[in-house]
C-alpha cells in the first residue's frame, strides 16, 4: 500500500513516473526486478520495507540503505554470471561482450552509480528531515541486500520504520503519515534530479 501510495504521488506530481515491480505480496527474483525496472527505464529503483526487531523498540525511524563497498565486486561478479543473450547495461548488449569487457563494463557503471546513489540518499534525507519525518539516529547506511546490486541504476532500501518498535508501527499505520512519507520521497528525487540536471 506505502508503493501505491508513493506511484501515486509520483505521477500526481506531473514531473515523475513511477512503476511497481510487483502489485501484490509474491516473490520477485532480483533479476526479475531489475529487468522491469529497465524495461520501464528506470532512473532509479526504491525498494520499501517495514521490518520487525525481535528486540521490540531496538530500532526506530526511517534508514536509508545503499550497497556496501565491500559487496560490490561480488555483486559484479554475481551479475556477470547471470548475464543471457538479452541483458544489457546502459543500453550495452552483453550477451556478445566476453568476460573481462563484461566485468569492465560493470565496473565502470558501478563507480558512476555509487556517487549518484549517494547524492540520491542525500537528497531523501533532506526532504525527510524537512518533512518532520522521525528519522534513525544513523539514517545513512550500506548493507548487501540484493536489491543494490544493479550496477547501473541508482538504488536505495527504504526502511521506513520498524514494526516491532510501538511508536514506528502508529505512524507506518496512519494513512497521514504515509502520505506525508510519499510526499518527502517525491521532494527528495526533485531535488536529486535537479541536482542531476546541473551537474
Amino acid at each position: 500500500q506505502d508503493a501505491e501510495r508513493l506511484r501515486d504521488v509520483l505521477v500526481a506530481s506531473g514531473q515523475l513516473d513511477g512503476v511497481l515491480t510487483r502489485d501484490d505480496d509474491c516473490f520477485l527474483s532480483l533479476d526479475a526486478r531489475l529487468s522491469r525496472a529497465r524495461a520501464a527505464g528506470a532512473d532509479v529503483l526504491l525498494s520499501l520495507h517495514a521490518d520487525a526487531l525481535a528486540d521490540a523498540n531496538a530500532a526506530s525511524g526511517i534508514v536509508l540503505y545503499s550497497l556496501a563497498a565491500d559487496a560490490k565486486t561480488a555483486a559484479n561478479l554475481r551479475l556477470r554470471e547471470r548475464h543471457g543473450p538479452d541483458d544489457q547495461l546502459s543500453g550495452i548488449d552483453l550477451g556478445e561482450a566476453g568476460e573481462d569487457v563484461t566485468i569492465a563494463l560493470l565496473d565502470l557503471a558501478r563507480q558512476r552509480a555509487v556517487p549518484r546513489t549517494d547524492a540520491l540518499s542525500d537528497a531523501l534525507l533532506q526532504a525527510m528531515q524537512g518533512a518532520a519525518l522521525v528519522v534513525n539516529s544513523r539514517p545513512e547506511r550500506s548493507g548487501e541486500f540484493a536489491v543494490l546490486k544493479a550496477a547501473d541504476i541508482p538504488s536505495l532500501l527504504i526502511e521506513l520504520g520498524f514494526l516491532s518498535t510501538e511508536a514506528d508501527l502508529k505512524r507506518l499505520t496512519s494513512e497521514d503519515w504515509q502520505t506525508v512519507a510519499a510526499e518527502a520521497i517525491r521532494d527528495g528525487l526533485i531535488l536529486w534530479a535537479e541536482e542531476e540536471r546541473v551537474q
